[in-house]
């Protein structure tokens, strides 16, 4: 479901607990509170990504939104791709990164090809990464599309 977020409730000083939002249905009047990490960014079409990537150097490739997990194509970390627009998957135990962006492959050895790429593995390509980057993101000279701590 798409929400809108209204606002961040940060953790109490000294709290291990994690930043909540505050937020509203898009196409119903509700509201509800999620923690801020289980939110996925908007990835609007025409934005410019780089694949982020897994362990292997990799992230999965879905030729198709209803392509399996086990016949999914890879998809090399640094790969420059275009956002075409951004759907869910039907739920699968096995792929937990359902929610996708539909991608166009600049580079490498799918390019040209036009599939789908789970949103937690593309990121803004960022030439000066942070000093406190992670190792995901120096893979990729990327920042993950994700929200963060304010």
């Amino acid at each position: 479901m798409r929400v809108r977020i209204v606002r961040v409730l940060r953790a109490a000083h000294g709290s291990r607990s994690a930043p909540v939002a505050l937020v509203h249905g898009r196409e119903a009047r509700w509201q509800a509170y999620a923690p801020l990490g289980r939110l996925v960014p908007e990835i609007p079409p025409g934005a410019h990504l780089r694949v982020a990537g897994g362990f292997g150097g990799f992230a999965e490739f879905f030729p198709a939104l209803d392509t399996p997990p086990a016949r999914a194509l890879q998809i090399a970390t640094g790969t420059d791709v275009i956002a075409l627009g951004m759907d869910a998957a039907r739920y699968d135990a096995a792929e937990p990164f359902f929610v996708r962006a539909r991608v166009r492959v600049g580079a490498g050895a799918l390019r040209g090809r036009t599939g789908w790429v789970p949103s937690a593995y593309l990121g803004a390509a960022a030439d000066d990464l942070p000093a406190d980057a992670g190792s995901t993101e120096k893979a990729c000279t990327c920042l993950l599309v994700q929200f963060a701590e304010p």
